[in-house]
C-alpha cells in the first residue's frame, strides 16, 4: 500500500489552524451533535512527516478499537470523526470515510478490518503483558 496523504485529506469536511485545535474540535463536535442529534466525539491523531503503511494500519486499528468501544460500529462509525493534525493544520474527517478509504486501500471489507484490528489489539496486549517491568 502506498499511502498518499492528500487522497485521505480530500475527505475532510472541516479544516482549521492547528493552533485552534481544541476549540475547533469542540465546534465541530457541537455542530455534528446539532445536526445529527447524537453524541459526537473525535479520535485525534498526529500525522508524521514520513507516512508509511505501518502508520496508517496502526491508525486504522486504533480507530476501529475506539469506534467499537464507543458502540459506534463499523462501517458507519456513528458520531465519530478523526481529527488529523498535520504541520500547522487540523483536518476533520468522518471516521466512516477513513474506514472506507482504508478498506479500499487494503482491499478488505469493514468486517474483515474489525477482525484484523481485534487480532492486532490482542497481540499488542499480549506482547505488553510479557514485557518485564
Amino acid at each position: 500500500m502506498r499511502l498518499t496523504l492528500g487522497r485521505l485529506l480530500r475527505h475532510s469536511f472541516h479544516e482549521d489552524d492547528a493552533a485552534r485545535g481544541n476549540v475547533a474540535i469542540e465546534e465541530v463536535r457541537e455542530r455534528l451533535e446539532g445536526s445529527t442529534h447524537q453524541h459526537a466525539t473525535a479520535y485525534e491523531v498526529v500525522v508524521p512527516d514520513h507516512l508509511d503503511a505501518s502508520w496508517f494500519t496502526q491508525l486504522l486499528h486504533g480507530l476501529v478499537h475506539y469506534c467499537e468501544g464507543m458502540g459506534a460500529h463499523l462501517p458507519g462509525c456513528s458520531g465519530v470523526f478523526v481529527a488529523c493534525f498535520r504541520d500547522d493544520r487540523l483536518y476533520c474527517i468522518h471516521a466512516a470515510d477513513v474506514v472506507r478509504f482504508g478498506c479500499d486501500e487494503l482491499h478488505i471489507t469493514p468486517a474483515e478490518l474489525v477482525e484484523l484490528s481485534s487480532l492486532a489489539v490482542h497481540d499488542r496486549e499480549k506482547t505488553q503483558a510479557l514485557r518485564p517491568d
